[in-house]
């Protein structure tokens, strides 16, 4: 069940993205107000740690409970600072709200037993 939650958490936001941009493309209004190469840096940034940190997560990493915690602080502050409110859509937030839960689901679970005993466990 971990795992599936793990796996939902990361799927979900890239499906989404890629269907804001399918329907973004061709809108004639930019997404945000700041820097385009700087929005580009953040946004790539944060999918590449969410990608190592799924993949932390699955193996049971240790350093990967810690860093899922602070890749949603980092994640969330970008998203409420640089994106305005209008950019969202209706199906915008509930994917929103959808992923965050799944994401204290997993966050609950990676500290309460018997998944933290996972954690716990050397590999050798």
């Amino acid at each position: 069940m971990f795992r599936a939650l793990v796996l939902l958490r990361f799927l979900i936001p890239f499906l989404s993205a890629a269907i804001a941009a399918i329907q973004f493309h061709a809108s004639r209004f930019s997404p945000h107000e700041a820097h385009p190469k700087y929005v580009l840096a953040v946004a790539s940034a944060l999918a590449i740690g969410n990608i190592v940190i799924t993949v932390g997560l699955w193996c049971f990493q240790r350093w990967a409970r810690v860093a899922l915690v602070v890749w949603l602080v980092i994640d969330i502050t970008f998203a409420l600072s640089f994106m305005p409110f209008h950019f969202f859509t209706p199906i915008s937030w509930l994917e929103a709200y959808i992923v965050d839960m799944l994401a204290g689901a997993v966050i609950a679970m990676m500290f309460l037993p018997p998944v933290s005993a996972m954690f716990a466990k050397r590999k050798v």
